[in-house]
């Protein structure tokens, strides 16, 4: 199954500066510059993103909506993740935000590993997600301590795995 974000549904509720109509509409009436402005690299650098610890991040996308409106996506990498975020701004600050895309490294000494990933369609404004996960199959496992760990001798990478989509 295929999850579909559209971004219109970021600006549907009410915000801080007042609720916003329409921006569909508004949108298809004006063509913007679509090259990354300075003021949103700085809004989403390492230090103004709340979540981070370490790591760096780069705005690789950027869409003005309206006059007062723009999405854009981001990418948070940390030398093991790479998680990517679309981000909504009214009047150039921030507004909501949406974890995209995830996918970390494989620990193989888990028997189970999930990602997720996107598609971004800039011209219908959609994201469709997917979530994949792979699990060892249970003749590998055994029960310690109320989890699952594999039986000595096997890991993620000498075992047969399931794969689940969403």
């Amino acid at each position: 199954m295929i999850l579909l974000v559209f971004i219109n549904f970021f600006f549907s509720s009410t915000s801080h500066n007042g609720a916003f109509k329409n921006l569909q509409h508004a949108s298809n009436k004006q063509t913007y510059n679509d090259t990354i402005p300075n003021w949103i690299t700085h809004l989403y650098e390492k230090d103004s993103i709340e979540f981070t610890s370490d790591g760096t991040t780069t705005v690789i996308f950027f869409k003005r909506l309206t006059d007062s409106t723009s999405y854009c996506l981001f990418e948070l990498s940390t030398g093991v993740c790479l998680q990517t975020y679309v981000a909504t701004q009214k009047y150039e600050q921030k507004y909501k935000y949406l974890n995209i895309g995830e996918e970390c490294d494989e620990e193989l000494s888990y028997p189970e590993y999930s990602q997720l990933t996107y598609k971004h369609d800039s011209v219908s404004k959609a994201i469709f997600l997917t979530f994949d996960t792979e699990k060892a199959s249970a003749k590998y496992l055994i029960k310690f301590q109320n989890r699952m760990v594999f039986k000595k001798g096997y890991d993620m990478d000498n075992v047969k795995r399931i794969h689940y989509f969403i």
